[in-house]
């Protein structure tokens, strides 16, 4: 009987463990998909956007008819929109000091891009078209690229940071 309470005692203990154990690897689980995999979605998300307005940019080149190439500007507009919504909602999950570091530099290209954005889209609007193409394929698809550089530079911490949490 002493050797039965014994196994019977070994066996709660176990369980317990075990159910702690899970617990806690939820708990890991949870922060991975929740906060850290939502991030990189997010990023992700941000990085379609910009290639997006980059399309959109070189369409507005594509097409004859002030109405046409307005259809395509305001597809700049809208497609710009999403992508800061995106970023307000990344700017709000970065909550360490390492997450808002390496999400300043995004920041700081998206505001040189948004600029060339705005002054390629005046040159459309004013019909001066070959400015504009002129302006997009020397300085706008660079600022371009290099935002979506610091983008992908995002995705990759972000992956790092699942990595961890997931390792813990």
């Amino acid at each position: 009987a002493l050797g039965f309470g014994a196994v019977i005692a070994m066996m709660t203990a176990i369980a317990v463990l075990g159910i702690n154990n899970l617990r806690s690897v939820q708990g890991e689980l949870d922060d991975v998909i929740n906060h850290e995999f939502h991030k990189t979605a997010l990023a992700n998300d941000m990085v379609e956007g910009v290639s997006a307005i980059g399309i959109f940019m070189r369409d507005s080149l594509m097409v004859t008819g002030q109405a046409n190439i307005q259809r395509e500007l305001d597809g700049v507009t809208a497609k710009r929109k999403t992508v800061k919504d995106d970023l307000d909602k990344l700017q709000a999950a970065m909550t360490s000091d390492a997450d808002k570091a390496a999400l300043a530099e995004v920041v700081d290209m998206r505001a040189k891009y948004v600029a060339a954005q705005e002054k390629f889209i005046k040159l459309l609007e004013e019909g001066k078209q070959e400015e504009g193409k002129a302006y997009l394929l020397e300085e706008a698809m660079e600022l371009q690229d290099s935002y979506i550089e610091k983008l992908n530079e995002l995705v990759a911490y972000q992956t790092a940071e699942m990595k961890k949490v997931g390792g813990e």
